[in-house]
């Protein structure tokens, strides 16, 4: 009977052994994906502030280059002005100064007349 006891008691430390070893095991399994989550999100917000670093330098970039290049076109445009404005004088100056030659139009002989 005291074998009997002793085996018994022996499985039922056996059993709750197993039990509170999985539960520790479990614990541990979880404590260690969720460890791993938080690095994975460390990691990617690392490589979300790079990533908006990049598109800030980039936008940067592409705004100055925006605002050269406008400068740069309000130039030309104020250039050609002049120029245009040195045309009309020009034109203006010689049709008053009697340097502009009348045009006459001329009527075009027929075939049938010759």
């Amino acid at each position: 009977m005291k074998y009997r006891l002793l085996i018994l008691s022996l499985i039922l430390l056996q059993s709750c052994e197993l039990g509170t070893t999985q539960k520790i095991s479990d614990e541990a399994t979880r404590e260690r994906k969720y460890q791993e989550l938080i690095k994975k999100s460390r990691a990617m917000q690392e490589t979300r502030k790079e990533a908006i670093k990049i598109a800030s330098r980039k936008a940067d970039s592409v705004l100055v280059k925006t605002k050269e290049r406008i400068v740069t076109l309000t130039k030309i445009v104020y250039i050609l002005k002049e120029q245009n404005q040195n045309l009309k004088t020009k034109v203006d100056d010689e049709d008053n100064n009697g340097f502009a030659q009348p045009f006459n139009l001329l009527a075009v002989p027929s075939d049938k007349d010759h």
